[in-house]
């Protein structure tokens, strides 16, 4: 924790170290230590992150972020959110959810899915695009970056910054392909026409989160973009997990914030650039008010 944590700069070492060897001091298993190490990994203040060993695990509690969550965005949740897509008028609308997937099959279906989804919109020539981001949770921003990639311009549109602000995994953008560290990250089969001047309304709010804040963020970060709605979760971070014990401790642990190109961290939680509490009309878009004030703002 004290190596890679963000915010291990926050914590007295020497003091920590001591208590927790103190409150472990009467177990006689390694299992028994759980809770003194959970207490430890506490004073991170970690929100984005766990810890876990043998059957016990702990996440610090976030009852704030839990509050903000609707009835109507648990509901959608639960019903299962998918790509969906739509026609309001001459505004294109696409819904994207969460991609938690990792393998490079699926991290290339889903962004071909995004990709296929918006070369089908294209076909109808809309004069400005939505992409509502209020029901993605996060998952994996490679497929989702990927799959939107025909909206960038080429170049970095953001990095990774660690405690000590060295930038690392420049993510960025060439012809259409997605890429970190200049190594393309998904197989797109159906090369679009650039898009990266078209104006784009970004919906957001509290169930945008981690991966889904850094797409938000990326969007935000092209010319041509306003976030609408209500402040993201805040979780725009970068995580890392690290195995130990033979594989029975685990941590993950935040180990950087997002950078723009001039090496300033961006904020954990993103805020809209127009405000707007949403009623969350997923059923009846074109009664959501968010999407009104998006419309609003792109006509």
């Amino acid at each position: 924790m004290q190596q890679h944590s963000f915010y291990s700069k926050n914590v007295n070492w020497s003091k920590l170290r001591q208590d927790t060897y103190n409150k472990a001091a009467g177990a006689k298993t390694k299992a028994e230590t759980s809770v003194a190490i959970s207490d430890a990994f506490k004073e991170l203040n970690d929100r984005h992150g766990m810890f876990a060993q043998y059957k016990y695990e702990f996440r610090v509690h976030d009852s704030t972020f839990i509050k903000r969550l609707s009835p109507e965005l648990l509901y959608e949740w639960k019903k299962g959110v998918k790509v969906k897509i739509q026609m309001l008028g001459d505004v294109a609308y696409l819904l994207m959810p969460s991609m938690p997937v990792g393998t490079q099959p699926d991290i290339d279906r889903e962004a071909n899915l995004l990709n296929d989804s918006i070369a089908k919109l294209a076909t109808q020539h809309p004069k400005a695009w939505i992409i509502d981001l209020r029901l993605n949770g996060g998952g994996n921003f490679r497929p989702m970056l990927g799959g939107i990639s025909s909206f960038f311009d080429n170049g970095v549109i953001f990095s990774f910054l660690d405690k000590d602000r060295k930038s690392t995994n420049p993510v960025s953008f060439d012809n259409g392909q997605m890429m970190i560290d200049k190594i393309v990250q998904c197989n797109i089969k159906t090369a679009l026409t650039p898009m990266h001047q078209v104006n784009i309304a970004v919906l957001i709010g509290p169930g945008t989160g981690s991966s889904g804040e850094a797409t938000a963020l990326a969007l935000q970060l092209r010319k041509h973009t306003k976030l609408i709605g209500t402040p993201t979760a805040g979780y725009t971070n970068s995580t890392q997990g690290y195995w130990y014990n033979n594989g029975a401790t685990y941590f993950l642990l935040t180990t950087a914030r997002y950078g723009d190109r001039n090496r300033n961290y961006m904020p954990v939680q993103l805020q809209p650039d127009i405000a707007i509490e949403s009623n969350n009309q997923f059923s009846n878009i074109l009664t959501d008010n968010v999407v009104q004030a998006a419309l609003k703002w792109l006509r």
